[in-house]
């Protein structure tokens, strides 16, 4: 998984928990990897067989630990044999919140600010802001 904590895979045709999915995943505070599957326009346009999606977490016949990283990987490699067997199983096949994240560790050796820089500059005193009012004013 690359050290993703957060890996999952959604299909278009399920939007629900496509939606699901990437919430979690945005929330998600660590490297979050996302195998997000759509139908493709022109490849295999005249496909007349079908080929379910396999929602693991719905289905009684992939019971796993999602935090079991040697659960989770053995359900990964389950996934890439269904492809070829005709089915696709989506859901969220691993979630790992003990460790920490990136920023997490970089703060904690101090090098990273405490604050998002996105965050530290938000008065009126920073020239940056007051440039967006000039912009308008050559419109």
């Amino acid at each position: 998984t690359a050290g993703a904590t957060y890996v999952a895979r959604t299909a278009a045709v399920n939007p629900n928990q496509a939606q699901e999915i990437l919430v979690e995943a945005i929330r998600h505070d660590g490297f979050a990897h996302i195998d997000f599957l759509t139908q493709c326009p022109t490849w295999n346009k005249d496909a007349k067989q079908y080929v379910p999606y396999i929602d693991v977490q719905q289905n009684d016949d992939y019971g796993f630990d999602i935090s079991d990283r040697h659960e989770a990987s053995e359900m990964m490699q389950r996934t890439e044999r269904s492809l070829y067997e005709g089915e696709v199983l989506t859901g969220r096949f691993y979630h790992e919140t003990d460790r920490p994240s990136y920023g997490e560790e970089k703060r904690e050796v101090g090098e990273m600010p405490d604050e998002p820089l996105a965050e530290q500059y938000h008065d009126d005193d920073h020239e940056w802001e007051r440039s967006y009012d000039l912009l308008d004013a050559h419109k």
